[in-house]
């Protein structure tokens, strides 16, 4: 076999060793986890801590994120409204975007997407949203997940 061939054979089983990884972001969310609220600030006040018996907005007790599919999602709102779509994590573990979300959300196309904040465990997951709640009167809100 002469050189060029082998230079060939290098480059192919370089590129199938590439194609063959699973983005970083999707083992990092840790698939099978269904996250809930440990805190919630609205526009940076904190108005849900769990266990506190005084919360400004208990109804965070029912927020959840169901990310134990990798095809969809499951995200239960503030109100307890549940709506199923799609999910994904941008190159680099910088968003989380829920979407095709049934039934839509007002004003947002079916997206919901969040910054994520920190580092991405098994058992914390910082997550800002990149647009206004309307459900909270128009607060950006920030939620620090822990798994149910």
């Amino acid at each position: 076999m002469n050189w060029e061939m082998k230079k060939i054979g290098i480059f192919i089983g370089l590129l199938l060793a590439v194609s063959a990884c699973e983005p970083r972001g999707i083992e990092n969310i840790s698939v099978g986890i269904v996250w809930k609220a440990q805190t919630v600030k609205e526009n940076g006040q904190l108005v849900y801590q769990a266990g506190n018996a005084n919360n400004i907005r208990p109804g965070y007790e029912r927020f959840r994120i169901d990310l134990t599919s990798k095809e969809s999602a499951l995200y239960t709102d503030i109100d307890g409204r549940k709506l199923t779509g799609t999910w994904e994590i941008s190159s680099g573990n910088k968003s989380l975007m829920l979407s095709n979300l049934v039934p839509a959300p007002s004003e947002t196309g079916g997206i919901i997407e969040f910054f994520v904040i920190d580092l991405i465990t098994k058992r914390n997951l910082h997550l800002k949203r990149t647009s206004e709640s309307r459900k909270t009167g128009q607060t950006i809100n920030e939620y620090q997940l822990v798994p149910e």
